[in-house]
């Protein structure tokens, strides 16, 4: 189901548009969206549907052909598609954790592709933009690629020399410097050029294995500036890295896990959080990234 909120803030409206009757028995329909040219790109999280909403014609329409090309390649989770995305200008790539592939998907045309990685990195689960030419690409066995647009290009980054399955869950990129958020790897990592970084958490932070329906220890952050939230599944506090000082600070949670981000927020940094301009150029965990 998409709304819309119209009217002024005292006499809000709220207007429900039915998606297409196809899409309802789907489960756990849509993780990615993005608005562009006055359309809602919907992608599929368990179905095979790209679904686009027309915002002025308040019209559904549904695109299917690209699964044909994802099942060539698809070989781990069926059914599980696109975890995350980000867009530069008209294109919008896509990671997923069917297989060692993203899907490049062009929002004015509808045509797609499929870059292809190496089979023992398994999954794509995080994927950034740098700049307007290259994708930071994090994979399942913890290694960081770039993808080279104009060259069309991969080239391998960073290498993960653990023994942890799954170790990071996010990459996030800040100026020179990428910072591996963990899944299930114990440390936060801090790479640049010249060395690696392992960030110290509070003395307070705690985990807190329980099961919350999401297995790894972050699953969501915001950044903006030097400052970057994360939002713990498995711990007991929502940390903030300042990236500058290579410093990690939280906010306690009482009780266990379960925790609304957004009603933390203002206590960690209200002048940064505060609704207004500048919090478009925050970086969310299952919003489509643009660069």
């Amino acid at each position: 189901m998409v709304f819309e909120l119209s009217g002024e803030i005292k006499n809000l409206e709220t207007i429900y548009y039915k998606l297409p009757d196809s899409m309802l028995i789907e489960m756990a329909k849509f993780r990615v969206a993005v608005i562009y040219e006055k359309k809602i790109f919907m992608f599929p999280h368990l179905s095979d549907n790209i679904c686009i909403f027309d915002i002025e014609k308040e019209s559904f329409s549904c695109d299917k052909e690209w699964s044909k090309e994802f099942l060539k390649f698809e070989s781990f989770n069926a059914k599980d598609r696109f975890v995350q995305g980000c867009r530069i200008n008209e294109q919008i790539y896509l990671a997923n954790l069917s297989g060692n592939f993203i899907m490049r998907y062009n929002l004015n045309n509808y045509q797609y592709e499929t870059i292809i990685f190496p089979e023992d990195e398994k999954k794509i689960v995080d994927i950034v933009a740098f700049r307007e030419d290259k994708l930071i690409i994090l994979t399942w066995i913890g290694n960081v690629w770039s993808y080279d647009i104009q060259t069309r290009s991969i080239k391998l980054i960073y290498k993960y020399w653990g023994k942890v399955e799954f170790p990071y869950r996010h990459v996030v990129l800040h100026q020179d410097r990428i910072l591996l958020i963990p899944a299930f790897e114990k440390n936060i990592v801090s790479v640049d050029k010249e060395k690696e970084n392992i960030l110290a958490y509070p003395d307070e932070w705690e985990m807190q294995y329980i099961n919350v329906g999401i297995e790894s220890i972050f699953n969501r952050y915001y950044k903006m500036g030097n400052k970057i939230i994360l939002y713990p599944c498995l711990g007991n506090m929502i940390l903030k890295i300042d990236v500058s000082k290579n410093k990690i600070s939280g906010v306690k949670i009482e009780g266990k896990n379960n925790i609304n981000l957004r009603s933390f927020l203002s206590r960690i940094d209200n002048k940064i959080y505060r609704d207004g301009p500048n919090v478009r150029g925050k970086q969310t965990w299952n919003e489509v990234r643009r660069n």
